[in-house]
């Protein structure tokens, strides 16, 4: 099986990128020029000047939702620091509800996947690829799949091709 990713990043506009970086500089510049007189305002300013400007400048990294499937793991990018790899050998089970995939590790520790945080056109496109995805390779290492909530969970065989929710 090949890699597959999916990339449900929002775009950014160029402008508000350049809107946040400009206010950075001005920010800055005011709170160098503060600074002699006013001490204390002059690094707020300065301060919050470089703050804004970083942002700026990380806005595009810091709003990445990569999910991507390999042979070997499931990677998951929510943002600029948050990266997840859950490797198939450590996971013992993959739980499918109506709004969110978990997977279970071996260790005790829950990883979830959320459609809720998706726009709706990419929920309708893309949870069926993604469930059919997490299905074959879940498969493929032996690794049981339940789909429902915790309460009432229903163990799907490995002969299944349809995700079937729980009644």
């Amino acid at each position: 099986m090949t890699e597959r990713t999916f990339d449900f990043t929002a775009p950014i506009r160029q402008k508000h990128r350049l809107l946040y970086i400009l206010m950075g500089v001005v920010y800055s510049m005011n709170g160098l020029i503060y600074f002699e007189k006013h001490r204390w305002l002059g690094i707020l300013n300065l301060s919050l000047g470089l703050f804004v400007f970083f942002c700026g400048t990380l806005l595009k990294k810091g709003n990445r939702y990569l999910v991507t499937f390999t042979e070997a793991a499931v990677e998951i990018r929510r943002g600029l620091f948050s990266h997840s790899v859950l490797p198939w050998k450590t996971l013992s089970e993959v739980r499918i509800k109506l709004m969110e995939i978990e997977f279970h590790r071996k260790d005790g520790k829950t990883e979830t996947f959320s459609f809720s945080s998706l726009e709706y056109n990419d929920v309708q496109t893309y949870k069926p690829q993604i469930l059919s995805e997490v299905q074959t390779r879940a498969k493929a290492h032996n690794i049981p799949i339940t789909t429902g909530h915790s309460s009432q969970t229903k163990s799907l065989e490995p002969d299944t091709v349809g995700i079937t929710e729980a009644p």
